[in-house]
């Protein structure tokens, strides 16, 4: 029998309501937290930041030296990817941060390329994710999911009000993310009736890269049902020894069988014990953090693309991923237990 269970949260302390018993947690660096979320506002010191890795990258030999023909480059990467970061936490369009970084970076005497330069340099831009690697230790626990942004289409209010009018085209952003630190560690860019199981290889391919040698240490793929196939499940037992988590389906009863799918423990046991049961002894449910991790990432940047060419919503997409990893390695609130 199932628990009605509520929760609430006032400022920093959450309520957990469980079969009239109320369970009370704080979060104990709230001072702390509340000061990195204001930090994240804060342009100048991020600036400040920005042009020590402007006159790093000018003063390279990558800078002077050039591999084929042509008018070298006036404006460093690392200055389109900061006016790209500014792009994407104050919702600014191209020609409105070619405003916006001009005075932020005017007293430090850094030029700002106009706004039709930072559009064609954004797509080319090789971005990283941020990935702290001190903060992966033990035993890896990867949870993968998918989500979408929408391109082009009516606004919701509008859609909700008188139905579609016009063609609603999205793009589909496949996540992977470690339980422990809630960092993202590989995403990938597809059409968005790429299914999740014809994708998760490829994702898993970017964390490998991504991680190095930390991909070693993966012992469990953890994913919704669209991920329970034998081609999948095979891949993580050989590629990284690890284990594919995910609950098998549900089909109607033919001779004995009820549950279906790539592991066949798990589908003994679901039918023994059933699929809730099965999923509370494989803690499955710390799956859903990957849906927690694409909640923070769409609440402040929205969930729509601003660019239109392919490389550009690429980049655009990856630069929030790498905005919301910084922020995750600085400023986590952290909880006591109830």
């Amino acid at each position: 029998m199932k628990t009605n269970t509520n929760i609430t949260h006032t400022n920093n302390i959450t309520k957990t309501t469980n079969n009239n018993k109320t369970a009370i947690t704080r979060i104990k660096n709230w001072s702390g937290y509340n000061a990195g979320m204001v930090d994240r506002g804060s342009f100048r010191k991020l600036a400040k930041l920005a042009v020590k890795a402007i006159k790093k990258e000018v003063h390279s030999k990558a800078w002077n030296y050039h591999e084929s023909a042509g008018r070298p480059k006036k404006y460093p990467d690392a200055l389109i990817l900061i006016i790209a970061v500014y792009r994407e936490i104050f919702g600014l369009t191209f020609r409105g941060v070619e405003g916006f970084t001009s005075e932020v970076f005017h007293e430090f005497g850094v030029e700002i390329p106009d706004y039709s330069t930072i559009e064609r340099r954004l797509g080319r831009l090789k971005i990283d994710l941020h990935i702290d690697k001190r903060r992966l230790k033990g035993n890896l626990y990867i949870m993968a999911d998918s989500t979408g942004y929408k391109i082009f289409g009516e606004g919701e209010w509008k859609t909700y009000k008188h139905g579609r009018t016009k063609k609603r085209v999205w793009v589909k952003v496949h996540y992977a993310v470690d339980y422990a630190s809630q960092q993202i560690v590989g995403l990938t860019v597809t059409i968005h009736t790429r299914g999740d199981n014809l994708e998760a290889e490829n994702l898993l391919k970017e964390t490998k890269k991504n991680l190095g040698n930390k991909s070693d240490n993966i012992v469990e793929v953890l994913g919704d049902g669209a991920y329970n196939t034998k081609a999948l499940k095979k891949y993580v037992e050989e590629e990284y020894g690890a284990k594919l988590i995910s609950p098998p389906k549900i089909k109607p009863k033919t001779n004995g069988t009820k549950f279906i799918g790539a592991d066949s423990e798990a589908n003994e046991r679901c039918n023994k014990v059933g699929r809730d049961q099965w999923k509370d002894e494989v803690n499955y449910h710390k799956r859903s953090l990957v849906e927690t991790n694409m909640f923070r990432e769409k609440s402040p940047f929205g969930d729509r693309l601003r660019c239109r060419t392919k490389e550009n919503q690429i980049a655009e997409i990856t630069i929030k991923a790498m905005i919301l990893n910084i922020w995750t390695n600085k400023w986590m609130p952290k909880y006591t237990k109830p």
